[in-house]
């Protein structure tokens, strides 16, 4: 079946992988016949123009710590571990700033600059700018400050000795331009843990009690987090509880080797009526075994009692997880309606995601942690470069209120937080927050994406 009628027409598609630059194509099909009148051959052709188009310009950043002795790349503690060094080491920091693609991808990228926020990520007064080695000029301003796809810029920070003693959490962000002058931004942190070798974790089962209240169960688990120095604990107590040494389970002194652990816990009754909140802060004391330097570390519980009240719902509430090396990311966002004398910088802001495998993530801000903000103090920031780090956290929370229509106080809220979110395994998430003793809680299906889970509207009716 080889034949076509007068008037008659055939079609007809063909599939090829294009691997081009800009540079246009050209591609002629010719179809051939036979005559059938006098037998001689017949033919015909047509051409077909595609130019190949790149993507949009990428940058990304890695950044890694290392003694100042060392070499970038060689000796350096692998992205997103902890450097652990004495506090009289110098160290210092490396920098990888890398344009995704290649030339025939992506677009280059322009006006690259590197800044890092030097563990300050609120004062910028001591940020530092990075020199990077490998820029060049492309866009010909006069300025060898761009990256062509596929290219590597790297640099170093100055040496210098940590002169906070403890866990140090630095973040550089870089930014640059494309082609259409839109923002390309990237960032990443890097941990240095100078000398303290002890660290302690402390949580409350359950932290949110319907009022009147009932039984807390705090759970203490010390940690030497050093992987060289014994550590004694001698000390253990708690700011309402006083002395835990035979309270409970808990007993000291405990001896940790390198990277061990001490685990105990104690149940108090909590009592209060909504809205209350009961904050206190386990305090454990010790001696590192090498230096016989005191060491202590402290952390904070908090438990709020809520009104036995219908759950209220979460308008508009994006949110999103994504799988991570290191620690993984969490966020949400959206509206909620709280009463007008409600505060933020006096009760407690609690988020907490989970599914039918367990709490996924869970964080309790306590009071004084969201600060007020601008011109019309109706905006409330809190942030904390460790929670990028360690076990995780809340990294920055928003609280912002406005008045709509009918005279509601509707508070818009933002969370990014970094964790352990291995068990987001299952499509159906549930979101929950406790502000100032109201609960707001959704659950909704997630949907699948390339590294995570996202949920583009979690909503119920308020």
């Amino acid at each position: 079946a080889d034949d076509l009628a007068a008037g008659a027409s055939a079609t007809g598609v063909s599939t090829t992988v294009l691997i081009s630059n800009t540079t246009p194509v050209d591609n002629i099909a010719t179809v051939t016949g036979t005559d059938p009148t006098d037998g001689q051959p017949i033919d015909a052709q047509d051409p077909a123009r595609t130019t190949a188009v790149l993507r949009p310009s990428e940058i990304s950043v890695t950044k890694t710590a290392v003694l100042a002795s060392g070499t970038c790349g060689v000796d350096d503690a692998e992205d997103g571990t902890v450097l652990r060094v004495a506090s009289t080491d110098q160290v210092k920091y490396c920098y990888w700033v890398r344009a995704g693609g290649t030339p025939e991808t992506n677009e280059p990228v322009y006006d690259v600059q590197l800044i890092d926020d030097m563990g300050t990520p609120s004062d910028v007064s001591d940020d530092q700018i990075i020199v990077l080695t490998g820029l060049v000029e492309l866009n010909s301003d006069g300025q060898a400050d761009d990256l062509e796809a596929g290219s590597v810029a790297t640099g170093e920070s100055n040496p210098f000795v940590p002169t906070i003693e403890g866990v140090i959490t630095n973040i550089a962000v870089v930014t640059g331009k494309d082609p259409q002058d839109d923002p390309v931004v990237d960032s990443d942190d890097a941990t240095i843990d100078s000398g303290i070798c002890i660290g302690v974790v402390k949580t409350a089962a359950p932290n949110v009690l319907i009022e009147p209240g009932g039984i807390v169960t705090f759970t203490f688990v010390l940690t030497n987090i050093c992987d060289v120095n014994d550590v004694t604990v001698s000390d253990l107590s708690d700011s309402v509880y006083g002395d835990l040494n035979g309270r409970g389970t808990c007993a000291v002194p405990q001896t940790l080797a390198p990277l061990a652990s001490y685990t105990c816990a104690i149940q108090e009754y909590i009592s209060g009526s909504a809205g209350m909140v009961h904050a206190n802060t386990v305090i454990a004391t010790g001696t590192d075994g090498t230096t016989s330097q005191t060491v202590e570390a402290s952390a904070t519980e908090v438990v709020q009692v809520a009104a036995e009240e219908p759950v209220l719902g979460c308008r508009h509430c994006p949110a999103k997880v994504l799988f991570r090396r290191g620690l993984d990311f969490f966020g949400a966002a959206g509206f909620i309606q709280l009463p007008p004398d409600y505060d933020p910088e006096t009760t407690a802001f609690q988020i907490t995601l989970s599914n039918a495998n367990g709490v996924l993530f869970d964080e309790t801000l306590p009071p004084g942690s969201l600060l007020a903000k601008g011109r019309r103090a109706n905006k409330f920031i809190y942030r904390n470069a460790s929670g990028r780090s360690g076990s995780g956290g809340i990294f920055k929370a928003r609280l912002m209120y406005d008045v709509n229509l009918n005279n509601d106080y509707l508070w818009q809220f933002k969370v990014r937080a970094y964790g352990d979110l291995t068990l987001a395994t299952l499509p159906d998430m549930t979101l929950r927050i406790v502000a100032g003793g109201y609960v707001f809680e959704t659950t909704r299906p997630w949907t699948r994406i390339g590294r995570g889970w996202k949920v583009m509207r979690f909503e119920l009716p308020p």
